[in-house]
């Protein structure tokens, strides 16, 4: 299936994940990528993205993927919509404090988007899920058949999500993959009120506070580079016709202690900020929300599609506390 040529909505695309996406579809050449995206992060101290609005084939549509007319409205006028890429959601922080409304918008969002695939007006939906339904690791590593057991409300409206992807794809024979990528990272991940921790390292350490650790720091997670999560979800969108129905984690496979990242994102900032002072580490009480054990496994992906990630943990970390300085300095 190729790319060139294809009309495609990306939601969510002015977000972290989704604006690496739209950037990565551009080299393939589509006909056009409209992105729909309330712009919900941008309050939050998410970054702009403003050259995504400079590019000439690409349309920054401001609105909610759920909002049924808009949705509407943009379909008609695109003609025909080849792919969707669905990564529009209220953040995993934001079900906390607004666990209703988080759970509600997010499921509707893919419900939205299904009733389109269902009358064929939207041809392929791959669906962006999150490692969080899960939950914390039962059996090492976790594959795609692991147990389901969100924690959060974000969660548990990710894993509704994806029912209903599945249950309309058994019931209609619709074209949809699913991707759960684990815990992404890199340049351009929002490090405002509902940052996730290597961003929120970073900038307390830019900003020459002490860095935190949630717990006693050996709870873990697997790591990805947000490029490699991309590569993943193009190429599913080049195999896909191989493919439908499926569901795929994006993983490393590999295990990370948060206090392990935390103490490697303080050593590389010290690296390139050696007259830097204070930004010691200090222990905070354990968040009951947080699941104590993450490690995917990726061998679906790579068995079916040759796909591995190839950016580890260390380089990683470097390119992305260089991008944030970067960013103080401009």
């Amino acid at each position: 299936m190729q790319i060139e040529g294809k009309n495609i909505i990306v939601t969510g695309g002015q977000g972290f994940i989704g604006s690496t996406l739209v950037n990565g579809l551009i080299k393939y050449k589509p006909k056009k990528i409209v992105i729909v995206d309330n712009m919900f992060i941008y309050d939050q101290g998410g970054f702009k993205h403003g050259w995504l609005m400079q590019e000439p084939d690409i349309e920054t549509i401001v609105g909610d993927a759920g909002d049924y007319p808009l949705m509407e409205s943009i379909i008609r006028s695109m003609g025909e919509v080849d792919f969707v890429f669905n990564l529009a959601v209220m953040p995993l922080p934001h079900s906390l404090e607004h666990p209703i409304e988080n759970f509600n918008n997010n499921v509707q969002i893919v419900t939205t988007l299904l009733s389109f695939l269902k009358t064929r007006r939207i041809k392929r939906l791959i669906h962006f899920s999150s490692s969080e339904v899960y939950g914390s690791c039962q059996t090492s590593p976790m594959d795609e058949t692991h147990p389901y057991a969100p924690s959060t409300p974000y969660a548990a409206s990710k894993l509704a999500g994806d029912q209903l992807v599945l249950s309309y794809a058994k019931s209609y024979r619709l074209p949809a993959v699913i991707i759960r990528p684990f815990n992404n990272y890199g340049p351009f991940q929002n490090d405002g009120s509902y940052a996730g921790i290597i961003p929120r390292t970073i900038k307390r350490l830019i900003e020459g506070k002490d860095v935190e650790i949630f717990g006693d720091g050996t709870q873990t997670r697997d790591y990805v580079f947000v490029e490699d999560t991309v590569r993943a979800a193009i190429l599913i969108a080049i195999h896909f016709e191989e493919i439908e129905g499926m569901i795929f984690n994006v993983a490393s496979g590999k295990e990370v202690e948060i206090g392990y990242l935390v103490k490697k994102i303080r050593e590389i900032y010290m690296s390139m900020a050696p007259f830097a002072e204070g930004r010691e580490i200090v222990y905070c009480p354990a968040r009951p929300m947080d699941v104590h054990r993450h490690i995917g496994s990726g061998y679906l992906i790579e068995d079916t599609l040759g796909f591995k990630p190839q950016i580890d943990i260390n380089n990683g970390l470097y390119n992305t506390v260089q991008w944030y300085i970067g960013k103080v300095i401009e």
